[in-house]
């Protein structure tokens, strides 16, 4: 309700809904329909590199309104080619499940009826934590971008006793991977 709330202040006028989408998603795209051209890259962008061209590569310049312009256009062309080359239902199916799972993939309707209707999906962002009570939880929409340097590894260790009771322990590693190279808007 907050990103129509933002449309509409920034003039675009009163929407139906809104797509919430992350570099994640957009790099599930490019699975999903194949590599995809993009200006000011020699190489384009596939589901390879399109996580890091889209939070690292586009920010290396010194100039951050320029950075971000080129972000946009970026995730801009990927959206555009996923709509024009429209990918087979057993791709979007397979790519759109796991980002939606996975928070990537977040949808707002403005119809009651609808909106149950991607509750029931799950594809309204909605954190449950029945379904997993453990969440790490990265942003990007903000300015700082340390967490596309930490690399992260989950382990769970299950323990079942006799009497079929269990103990799980869950251990977080996180890596501080960050460049030492020349200075940028990261």
């Amino acid at each position: 309700e907050a990103l129509l709330e933002a449309a509409r202040l920034t003039g675009l006028g009163e929407l139906d809904g809104v797509l919430l989408i992350d570099s994640i998603w957009l790099r599930d795209a490019l699975w999903v329909v194949g590599s995809g051209e993009v200006e000011g890259r020699t190489l384009p962008l596939t589901m390879d590199n399109g996580a890091v061209a889209l939070e690292l590569d586009a920010f290396e310049g010194i100039d951050e309104a320029a950075s971000e312009e080129i972000r946009a256009s970026w995730a801009n062309s990927i959206v555009e080619s996923y709509l024009t080359r429209r990918p087979s239902t057993e791709a979007f199916a397979i790519g759109s499940a796991g980002d939606v799972a996975g928070r990537h993939l977040t949808l707002y309707l403005n119809a009651p009826k609808e909106q149950a209707l991607l509750a029931r999906l799950g594809a309204t962002g909605a954190y449950d934590p029945r379904i997993n009570p453990l969440a790490v939880t990265w942003r990007s929409i903000v300015q700082n971008h340390a967490a596309v340097f930490t690399r992260k590894v989950i382990s769970h260790t299950v323990l079942v006793g006799p009497d079929g009771s269990a103990r799980v322990r869950t251990v977080i590693d996180l890596a501080n991977q960050s460049p030492e190279g020349p200075p940028s808007v990261l």
